[in-house]
């Protein structure tokens, strides 16, 4: 009779399974694979699973499994991997799975565990993977997890891990993916990570390392993501990098390193992401930075950068992120920016910059976000920048801006936060602001704007801080006037000013009606005046005529009668020959006569 067949792998990963795990399982003791991954399990692991002795594989991973992880898989010798992780288990790491000499994958992600791990695991000598990320443990790095030679994963991360590492991390040399990121640890990175030049990914970010960056990684050609930000790291940035043929994520950022940028970050041809922020990196940007043609994103900022943007950033066509803002960088900004047609956010706040706002710039249609606050830019907001139809936030406060707000700004229908406090606006908010419904946060403070707050949500909810210091705005908001009263209050005042102006105007009329009476009463009078004068010459004409038909001497006798011998009484004043003399010589006729003087 020939033998019954038996099952040696059973994999029902994915089936749609749920309700615990059956005891029963235990009989399948020659099954040599079990894999439940991927289902809905509850309960517990079962004890009595220590019968499937001939087990080499056991992966009850992305399930809700709960309870803890039993001593009795110790048993499981033959184990080569074994995979629990996303379930809900709790508890300490079994000291027992140090007997599991033949494992090469351990896997405990994604649960609540507790505790430490485990000294003995020091003993797993095949070990390839230990993946423990986010399973809750805490306290040191055991110093037997140097005696696993053989790891080529190990993924610490995201759990309460503190301390300093031990010093047998750097006999891990055959490591290519190492994940430290997210713990308590403190005192220096491994120096030899990547003695065996096999690394590919590391990650020590959100930790307190301090002391420099491990010198093993200036020549590791075989990088591919580099994180170490939020640590207390030190040393010149220029010296502790080379050329790495494959790298393709770079963040350095929040720590202590100085020095200048290094030329020899354009050796990394397929770089799409370089982040140095906060740190005290000074000099210039080098142009050429701008060769990098795979960048993507780019973040220098909270440095103490110099110098002015390279024109050679043109180059980065697929850049969708600058963020240069926080240094001491100078001049105009590049109008070569504008053209990069991925880009979406653009940071180039609190710098020294200055100049006009280039028209390329904010009317690129990519941008999500601009931020050129705290610089020195002037002349007028573009009314270009409305065509920047995708534009989410616009932050232009802190700056030189004059003259009056573009009525384009309205075109921004997707805009959620604009400020633009800070500047020297005048006039008053265009109505075109009126259907900007997207606006959840504004700031037009320290301006000279005037006028009534659009009636949208974001200037009736905002906080008097946002719009005061301005020259004479009103609306709904606690502090400033009702527009109404205001209205009526200039409707008042423009009434009452028409009221004077119209009496001015009558009582003008008035005056301009008098005096032109007065003048024709004048002329009238003149006239009369003149035509009485004209008859008295004419008689004075006949007497004077009667006068000179008498003898010279009979005349001049006359004068010295009329003058009295030339008395000083009727003295009128010198002339350029003689004195002057008034004399009547008839009755009503007066004469004036110069005595001249004698050479």
């Amino acid at each position: 009779m020939a033998p019954s067949p038996r099952v040696s792998g059973l994999n029902l990963s994915g089936n749609g399974l749920s309700g615990p795990i059956p005891s029963e399982i235990r009989r399948l003791t020659s099954l040599i694979e079990l894999d439940l991954s991927y289902n809905d399990l509850i309960g517990s692991i079962p004890h009595s699973i220590e019968n499937m002795t001939s087990l080499s594989y056991l992966g009850l991973s992305v399930n809700r499994i709960s309870g803890s992880i039993p001593q009795e898989l110790g048993g499981l010798i033959h184990l080569k991997g074994l995979s629990l992780r996303k379930n809900d288990l709790v508890g300490p790491i079994p000291s027992s799975l140090q007997n599991l000499s033949n494992l090469i994958s351990l896997s405990f992600n994604l649960n609540h565990l507790s505790g430490s791990i485990p000294q003995e695991l020091g003993k797993l000598i095949s070990l390839r993977e230990l993946l423990v990320f986010n399973s809750g443990l805490t306290s040191p790095i055991p110093e037997s997890i140097g005696n696993l030679l053989n790891l080529t994963m190990l993924n610490l991360a995201a759990n309460k891990f503190n301390g300093s590492l031990p010093s047998g991390f750097n006999r891990l040399t055959r490591l290519r993916e190492l994940y430290l990121s997210n713990n308590e640890f403190e005192g220096v990175l491994p120096q030899d990570v990547c003695l065996g030049r096999s690394l590919r990914n590391f990650h020590a970010f959100n930790n307190r390392f301090t002391g420099p960056i491990p010198t093993s990684l200036q020549n590791c050609s075989t990088l591919i993501r580099l994180r170490l930000e939020g640590n207390q790291l030190t040393g010149k940035i220029t010296e502790v990098f080379g050329m790495y043929p494959s790298l393709n994520y770079v963040d350095l950022s929040h720590n202590n390193l100085n020095g200048e940028l290094s030329w020899k970050w354009e050796h990394c041809p397929n770089l799409t992401s370089l982040r140095i922020s906060d740190n005290q990196i000074s000099g210039e940007i080098p142009a050429i930075l701008g060769r990098m043609a795979q960048l993507q994103e780019l973040d220098l900022s909270f440095n103490c950068l110099s110098g002015e943007i390279p024109r050679e950033f043109r180059g980065l066509m697929l850049l969708s992120k600058l963020d240069l803002s926080s240094n001491t960088i100078t001049g105009n900004v590049p109008t070569e920016i504008g053209l990069l047609s991925h880009l979406e956010h653009l940071n180039l706040a609190s710098n020294n910059l200055s100049g006009s706002i280039p028209v390329l710039i904010v009317s690129c249609k990519s941008l999500l976000s601009l931020n050129l606050s705290r610089n020195k830019f002037w002349r007028s907001i573009p009314s270009e920048v409305g065509n920047a139809q995708f534009l989410e936030v616009l932050d232009l406060s802190h700056n030189l801006l004059t003259r009056k707000i573009p009525g384009g700004l309205g075109q921004l229908r997707m805009l959620r936060v604009l400020n633009i406090s800070h500047n020297s606006l005048s006039g008053s908010i265009p109505h075109t602001f009126g259907v900007m419904s997207a606006l959840t946060s504004i700031d037009l403070s320290y301006n000279n704007l005037e006028g009534p707050l659009p009636n949208v949500k974001a200037f009736n909810e905002a906080p008097f801080e946002a719009i005061q210091h301005n020259k004479g705005l009103c609306g709904n908001v606690v502090g400033l006037p009702k527009c109404n009263a205001t209205g009526s209050k200039k409707h008042n005042q423009h009434f009452g000013a028409r009221i004077t102006f119209i009496l001015i105007l009558s009582f003008s009329g008035f005056i301009l009606l008098s005096c032109t009476l007065i003048v024709l009463v004048i002329i009238v009078h003149h006239r009369r005046r003149n035509i009485r004068r004209e008859n008295n010459e004419q008689a004075n004409d006949l007497a004077f005529m009667g006068i000179w038909s008498y003898d010279g001497k009979v005349f001049y006798d006359r004068i010295v009668e009329a003058t009295e011998g030339f008395d000083s009484k009727y003295y009128v004043g010198e002339g350029a020959y003689g004195i002057v003399y008034k004399a009547e010589i008839s009755e009503g006729q007066m004469v004036a006569v110069k005595q001249t003087l004698s050479s």
